[in-house]
């Protein structure tokens, strides 16, 4: 008998290629190929990998897909077989954890952070062509169009791995505009306001400790060390703006004084004058004058002439003062109360202790007797007349009389309104004893 034995060929052997070495989380490629017709593919490899296909794929791998991969190329006619290896390196790919120190407010320093092996190389991306190969970068005054999204990039033996970092950088409020009712007197009020950010806070600082959290605060009753700068800062969603300010002057309150010329005792249908000093005014306060409990306006400029005056009237004058306080300021001077004296005509008469008849050098005095005269009139006493030097009291004592002689004084009254100033004694004749007639 015959057997007839057919020794059929293998496959031309394969060739097995990939696209090793791969990051993990990345796609492994297997290729195969020969020259013989009519062929299927078969793959095993790690962690019970198989596969049917020629070229097959193995996606998002990881270390444990490293190792050695086997095509085995068949006949299908024959089921002849050959094979071949191909050794795959799977590098691990870096893990990266992307963080940041936002929010931050407008100005202030972003830092970026990066986890990292050592050997790593970096490279930051983000908003406004923002770039860095520092592992932990930083943005210096940042702005709000710093906000975004940072993407870092982190290489470790040809691998790199990704995260990403939301930055915000909120903006600070603006500079409130500021404003006050400077000037203001001492005692008045200051007024402070700052322009409105929508949703804000605010802070106000100032001189004399000053401080508040209104928008728009008030100071009272101010002294002269409430003036300066009054600084206010706006803070929104915890950034604050920069500082506003307002200068304040503290200005003395005016105050107006007056008085009459020459005095305010004045004689019956007499005109008097009244002055008006202000302090602490401006070039041209206003004044209104007016007399005892009446509304009616005597005058309006800084001075009075009046010639309807009575006794016990009472003059003051108000005045309105509107540069120095921010607002129209008003001040009430002193009263002035006024004395209207009567004309009086003045009168002297004089007596003698004792009365004549004398003996030679006998002492005698002289009284003069003032009406109408005031209060320390003038005398001057005469003897014939004819002025005795150094006689000027209200009294005169002489002992060097002769008979005959005739004594009477001058009187000049003090009185304010006297008519006339001056007015003459009686007369006194002396007798002297000569002491013939005694015998």
């Amino acid at each position: 008998d015959t057997l007839t034995l057919s020794i059929n060929p293998p496959p031309v052997k394969p060739v097995a290629g990939s696209n090793t070495p791969v990051c993990s989380g990345n796609t492994l490629n297997l290729s195969a190929s020969t020259s013989t017709s009519g062929v299927t593919y078969s793959w095993t490899g790690p962690g019970s990998f198989t596969s049917s296909l020629q070229n097959p794929a193995r996606t998002n791998v990881t270390t444990a897909a490293a190792g050695d991969y086997i095509v085995t190329a068949t006949i299908t006619a024959t089921g002849c077989s050959a094979r071949d290896t191909e050794t795959v390196v799977v590098r691990p790919t870096p893990v990266v954890n992307a963080t940041n120190n936002t929010p931050v407010c407008e100005g202030a320093t972003v830092n970026l952070f990066s986890s990292a092996t050592p050997t790593s190389t970096f490279a930051w991306s983000g908003p406004g062509s923002f770039t860095s190969s520092a592992q932990n970068p930083t943005i210096t005054n940042a702005s709000p169009a710093a906000s975004g999204d940072y993407i870092v990039a982190v290489t470790l033996n040809g691998c790199t791995g990704k995260d990403t970092t939301t930055v915000t950088v909120k903006p600070n409020p603006i500079t409130p505009l500021t404003n006050s009712n400077t000037p203001v007197c001492v005692g008045g009020t200051i007024s402070l306001t700052a322009a409105s950010n929508a949703g804000s806070t605010y802070s106000w600082t100032g001189p004399n400790s000053f401080g508040s959290t209104l928008q728009n605060p008030s100071r009272a009753n101010v002294v002269m060390a409430d003036a300066g700068v009054y600084s206010v800062i706006a803070t929104l969603h915890g950034c604050v703006s920069p500082a506003g300010s307002t200068t304040v002057v503290v200005n003395p309150a005016p105050f107006v004084t007056i008085y009459p010329t020459t005095s305010d005792s004045i004689c019956q249908d007499s005109t008097v004058t009244f002055i008006a000093l202000p302090a602490n005014a401006g070039a041209s306060p206003s004044y209104k004058w007016t007399k005892n409990s009446s509304p009616a306006v005597l005058g309006t400029s800084n001075t009075l002439v009046s010639a309807a005056i009575n006794n016990n009237d009472i003059i003051r004058c108000e005045m309105t003062e509107t540069t120095k306080c921010g607002t129209a300021f008003k001040d009430t001077s002193n009263e002035v109360k006024m004395t209207v004296l009567p004309w009086l005509a003045p009168s002297v008469s004089i007596s003698s202790n004792p009365t004549t008849p004398l003996s030679p050098y006998e002492l005698i005095t002289f009284t003069a007797i003032p009406v109408n005269a005031g209060n320390n009139p003038k005398y001057q006493w005469q003897r014939n007349s004819s002025d005795v030097i150094g006689a000027t009291s209200s009294t005169w004592a002489t002992q060097q009389l002769s008979n005959n002689d005739s004594i009477s004084v001058i009187l000049t009254s003090d009185y304010k309104c006297p008519q006339p100033k001056t007015a003459g004694s009686n007369s006194i004749k002396v007798v002297v004893l000569t002491g013939v007639d005694d015998v």
